[in-house]
């Protein structure tokens, strides 16, 4: 039996097997993938049957969200995002990967940046699937004290980044540039040509290059040395290495920040 199956209810498990076998790999990463991996350390604090669930930074199409409130029909699940969750589009989409609608247990809220407003509540799991790298440096502590706000007196906080910016997916632009540390190699200007030369809508091309100039660029110890600040404790930890770096590229920085490419870890208050 899989660590996912062991204290899951028949319904979720009935419903993580549909996500299992949904139509498209997107849609599987974020309704199937992102729970398997989180699910085991949550469920070993968390009853995440009845519990209090927020994912911060949901995104415009919050997969994620409605994949828990589905799981957990009597939990209360809420998805905040600076740009504003579209529940449409949402039902929409499960309907069409899963023939499921999320349940009214679920509510998404946009909200401005770097805030968690008090009449949210305080919730028994909050969850950050690669969001931290896209808010600036001057707000992550920021962040992570408000996320401490917002947590249960017994309630944790799973904080996952996939893609760190000095690791050879850390560009977020693997459509463009799909020879690992290119981003690191190549002027910006360069870069630049990379991506509008490309064949991408014009649309995509302006907000991923967008979403890569705004990365802050943290390495993996900053992030959980930024949550130690904000007055986070820190219950686990694992970094995940991969990739040979150009040696050129071992000159000028370390080899553990170069394969570093996805760090989690799991605080409580």
């Amino acid at each position: 039996m899989s660590d996912l199956s062991i204290g899951a209810t028949s319904h979720e498990r009935a419903v993580t097997e549909v996500f299992r076998n949904s139509r498209t790999g997107w849609f599987r990463s974020r309704a199937y993938h992102e729970h398997g991996v989180m699910v085991p350390m949550l469920r070993r604090h968390v009853r995440l049957e009845t519990a209090r669930i927020l994912d911060f930074g949901c995104g415009g199409l919050p997969i994620a969200s409605g994949s828990f409130a589905l799981r957990y029909p009597r939990a209360e699940v809420v998805g905040t995002d600076i740009e504003r969750p579209d529940r449409d589009r949402m039902e929409a989409a499960f309907l069409a990967q899963a023939g499921m609608t999320p349940p009214r247990n679920l509510r998404l809220e946009q909200l401005a940046p770097s805030t968690l407003p008090a009449h949210l509540g305080q919730f028994d799991a909050i969850y950050a699937w690669s969001v931290f790298e896209h808010i600036p440096q001057s707000e992550i502590v920021t962040c992570f004290r408000l996320i401490r706000e917002r947590l249960a007196e017994t309630g944790v906080f799973y904080f996952q980044i996939g893609g760190l910016y000095h690791s050879y997916i850390g560009s977020h632009l693997g459509n463009y540039l799909p020879k690992g540390w290119g981003h690191l190699e190549h002027a910006l200007s360069e870069i630049h040509d990379i991506v509008f030369s490309s064949a991408q809508p014009e649309v995509k091309k302006t907000r991923e290059w967008q979403q890569f100039l705004e990365l802050n660029r943290l390495g993996a110890d900053d992030f959980f040395e930024a949550a130690a600040e904000a007055g986070l404790t820190l219950l686990w930890r694992e970094d995940f290495e991969d990739g040979d770096p150009p040696a050129r590229l071992l000159r000028n920085y370390t080899a553990k920040a170069l394969r570093t490419h996805e760090i989690r870890g799991l605080f409580k208050r």
